[in-house]
């Protein structure tokens, strides 16, 4: 630009020094040609001043073509320059747009791939006429359609939006929005089956054509997970809710979010959980081993999972519980998550078990004692029997002999206690209905005890037992008297009977054979029983009683005689607050009553009786009553020697006295050997237990009598006729 200015400027100049050049020359020739006379001399110096003119414009034509050739030079120059920037101008548009177009072509193509790789559905729908112009794989997979199914179809031809009212919101929302964002709505497939989906949409220029854009998300898993999780959270919350355990969270002391069951704990315990301390609550002898242990459970250590200790209720009664806790993390902090259970009543029923065991073990011990000490009382009965037959010996020391007699029934009668608190004895079997009973012995009880109130509360339609009626009377008169013991200065019984059904877990807990029982509540206002005698009262001996006033054996065979006929005592009692006596027995449907022996007038025989008993005293006095009533008599001194003398002597053996417990074979393994042998034998069973499940199974398989030691030879002869004398 600056060069063109220069080149203008000196051509003005130049033009203007000629145009001066030619004036000058125009003027000094014309003074010339005026002032000289000599035409020659006007002649040549107008010649001369016409070169010089010629000169001068040469000169000035030369300067001019210079300037202007350098001045064309620089035109062409900036020219070229010009045209070198633009053709640069020009690469660095063609580069550009290959550059755009190439990122155009990247962009398409990420744009295609993307739109058909998108997890979710998408369906770009024209708005003039709502046809598909196109959709990606997800919207095939999800509807079922293929793309050539669906483009150019409109979505009257292919509706996605299954609900017709989740399709009019859609166009309501569309309509004011222009956009829809994740509407919830059911989507048909294809075959027609209904898919859980969240849709959007947005109109938007797609080329240079308004249309919608929709984006279909599948819901139908996470509707599924939400289910469940709900579900889950429902089955949580019932659980929880609805627990047997008292469930919360311990947290700096404090409890955290207890279920209802905690709550009701706490408030049993006597205060509000949620702003308690939990060690509140807890026993003081256990308090210090709860905290040390939650400490240990805090810091990590391994703890065993379960822990038992006793909590304190408001009325200062304790309370034993199991905990099984685990250590969490609670709003960033250390906590324990606990399951506590109430196992007060599982605690008294381990007691009651334990105490039934070892009630079982002195009950062996007590049967065992029976036995022995009945075989002795035997051997004295039987030679009593034999003395008072011979008339001569029993008038001379008939009085002494009487009170042997009856010191020996004495001890009998010790011995049934005994045997009744021990396994066994069932003597005579029968249906009984226990308002009938409990009636008839209160009746009889009160008419002697006037001091005593008897108050009584029957069920009607009271299920019927199974049981021998003497000795459940044994039972009820034993508890009536330990009752009126205890209320020395009167006072009032309470006698009850009800239906009772056990639950199926504590049938199984506590080992019954049947869930229903008849219970017989025997309840009284005496002094109470103290709690550290309550686990005794039913052992044997055992009596708070001065030495010579008791024996001890009256609550002993009550829970002997009713642990023998399937049941069990329960006794609840508080010092100062009275006691009662809880008599559960068994109801049954079956009928199998038998007969009690009849003792008759003494009877005599001449056939051949085997007498099998290990114990000598027995066996010696056994046979001279048998002598004294005529029989024959073949005595084996054990259940072996008895089988081997039988096999050999069996054709003349018209009866067996077989001894039920002998230490080499066990009399029903020798009744068995004797069957075998024959058939037909006839069998007595004798023994100084009485009559138990063992007898009895024994007479089931064919025996045909039995006879408790110690016995007199009368009830001897009468057992043996009866027998030997049926064809």
């Amino acid at each position: 630009m600056k060069n063109k200015t220069v080149a203008s400027t000196f051509r003005i100049i130049s033009f203007c020094l000629l145009l001066t050049s030619v004036v000058v020359s125009s003027i000094v020739i014309s003074l010339i040609w005026s002032n000289t006379s000599l035409v020659s001399t006007k002649f040549q110096l107008c010649v001369l001043i016409l070169l010089f003119d010629t000169l001068f414009i040469l000169i000035l034509y030369r300067l001019f073509q210079y300037q202007l050739n350098n001045d064309l030079e620089n035109r062409v120059s900036e020219r070229t320059k010009e045209i070198q920037a633009a053709n640069k101008r020009l690469q660095e548009d063609i580069s550009a747009r290959e550059s755009m177009e190439k990122s155009l072509r990247e962009s398409e193509d990420r744009y295609r791939k993307t739109f058909e790789a998108a997890p979710d559905s998408i369906a770009i729908i024209r708005m003039h006429d709502g046809k598909y112009l196109d959709v990606n794989d997800a919207f095939c997979r999800l509807t079922g359609f293929s793309k050539k199914e669906v483009i150019k179809q409109t979505i009257s031809d292919i509706e996605v939006i299954g609900d017709s009212a989740d399709r009019d919101i859609f166009e309501r929302t569309l309509q004011n929005d222009q956009k829809v964002g994740s509407l919830e709505t059911k989507c048909r497939k294809k075959d027609g089956a209904f898919l859980s989906v969240l849709v959007s949409a947005k109109i938007l220029m797609y080329g240079d054509e308004e249309c919608l854009i929709t984006i279909f998300t599948d819901i139908t898993e996470r509707k599924k997970i939400e289910a469940a999780l709900r579900e889950s959270e429902e089955k949580y919350r019932l659980l929880t809710e609805n627990a047997n355990d008292a469930i919360f969270i311990i947290q700096d002391g404090k409890v955290l979010f207890p279920n209802p069951k905690a709550s009701e704990l706490g408030r049993y315990l006597g205060g509000r959980p949620e702003s308690s301390s939990y060690f509140d609550y807890i026993h003081s002898s256990d308090r210090a081993l709860i905290i040390k242990r939650h400490l240990k459970r805090i810091s990590g250590e391994t703890l065993p999972e379960i822990c038992t200790f006793r909590l304190v209720t408001v009325a200062r009664e304790e309370l034993w519980v199991e905990l099984n806790d685990v250590a969490i993390s609670w709003s960033g902090r250390p906590a324990i998550l606990s399951f506590l259970r109430d196992i007060t009543n599982q605690k008294k029923l381990e007691s009651k078990m334990e105490q039934t065991e070892r009630m079982d073990a002195i009950g062996t011990l007590a049967g065992g004692i029976a036995h022995n000490f009945n075989n002795l009382l035997m051997g004295i009965q039987g030679n009593l029997s034999l003395i008072f037959l011979d008339e001569e010996s029993s008038q001379k020391n008939y009085d002494e002999l009487k009170s042997i007699e009856r010191c020996v029934e004495n001890g009998a009668n010790l011995t049934k206690q005994l045997l009744g608190f021990a396994r066994g004895g069932k003597f005579i079997l029968k249906l009984i209905n226990a308002n009938e009973i409990v009636q008839n012995t209160s009746k009889m009880f009160g008419q002697s005890k006037r001091e005593i109130k008897i108050h009584g509360s029957y069920q009607k339609s009271i299920w019927t037992i199974e049981a021998d009626q003497g000795q459940i009377e044994l039972v009820l008169l034993n508890i009536y008297v330990n009752a009126a013991q205890a209320m020395e200065t009167g006072g009032d019984i309470y006698l009850t009977t009800e239906n009772v059904t056990f639950s199926e877990s504590d049938a199984i807990f506590l080992g019954l054979l049947t869930r229903k029982f008849i219970k017989i509540s025997i309840a009284d206002t005496g002094p109470g029983i103290d709690e550290k005698i309550l686990g005794k009262i039913f052992e044997p001996f055992f009596t708070t009683k001065e030495v010579g006033e008791g024996t001890g054996l009256g609550l002993a065979s009550a829970f002997g005689i009713v642990k023998n006929h399937g049941g069990f005592i329960d006794v609840k009692s508080k010092k100062g607050e009275g006691a009662r006596f809880d008599i559960y027995l068994p109801v049954t449907d079956e009928r199998n009553p038998s007969e009690e022996i009849c003792i008759e007038e003494l009877a005599t025989g001449t056939e051949t009786i085997l007498l099998i008993d290990d114990e000598d005293v027995v066996a010696d006095v056994c046979q001279l009553m048998l002598k004294k009533l005529g029989y024959k008599v073949i005595v084996a001194r054990g259940g072996k020697i008895g089988i081997d003398v039988y096999n050999r002597e069996k054709e003349k053996i018209s009866l067996v006295i077989l001894d039920i417990i002998m230490p080499d074979i066990e009399g029903g393994r020798v009744f068995s050997r004797i069957k075998e042998i024959n058939p037909d034998a006839k069998v007595l069973l004798s023994s100084g237990c009485s009559m138990n499940n063992q007898v009895s199974t024994i007479l089931e398989k064919g025996g045909n009598g039995f006879i408790q030691k110690p016995f007199k030879i009368k009830q001897l002869s009468s057992s043996i006729r009866d027998i030997i004398g049926c064809k």
